[in-house]
């Protein structure tokens, strides 16, 4: 629980120090346009469950669930958690119960697909916030999680 809690303390911190590249585009107005909307999410998404069913510590948690309506549930939450005008459906999250520990593999995975997708840190950051403000909602407790980008 410690390594996971020490690797997404130094993704952010990574995430943090490369949100002041030279270059990068600053994007305006809110966390559901800077990331392009729902589709940019549901593109963020579409990979993170693609990688969801073979990860090591997660697979267990994940098998039999029907990952069709698991992206599209997570990326509903998503658009939700940060303004969007999307529907809300059950929490897939909530009926997995992960632990804290599960849950910081599950956001260093998702970290994964926003990298490959190429989202920016400063987006990055801010779904960071959503996906572990998501596990609070639906856990009722409190996160281990340092504050990314700060």
């Amino acid at each position: 629980m410690i390594r996971s809690a020490i690797l997404v303390v130094a993704a952010c911190a990574l995430l943090a120090a490369c949100g002041s590249k030279r270059g990068e585009e600053v994007r305006k107005g809110t966390l559901l346009e800077r990331v392009g909307n729902n589709d940019g999410i549901v593109s963020v998404v579409a990979d993170f469950s693609k990688r969801l069913p073979a990860h090591d510590v997660l697979k267990a948690k994940f098998s039999g669930v029907d990952m069709a309506a698991f992206k599209a549930n997570l990326a509903n939450e998503l658009c939700v958690q940060v303004g969007g005008n999307c529907r809300r459906d059950a929490s897939m999250l909530k009926a997995r119960g992960l632990s804290q520990e599960q849950y910081d593999e599950f956001v260093e995975l998702f970290v994964e697909s926003m990298n490959v997708v190429k989202l920016p840190s400063k987006e990055q950051n801010d779904l960071i916030d959503a996906l572990y403000a998501l596990r609070k909602k639906h856990s009722g407790a409190k996160t281990a999680k340092a504050e990314p980008g700060k």
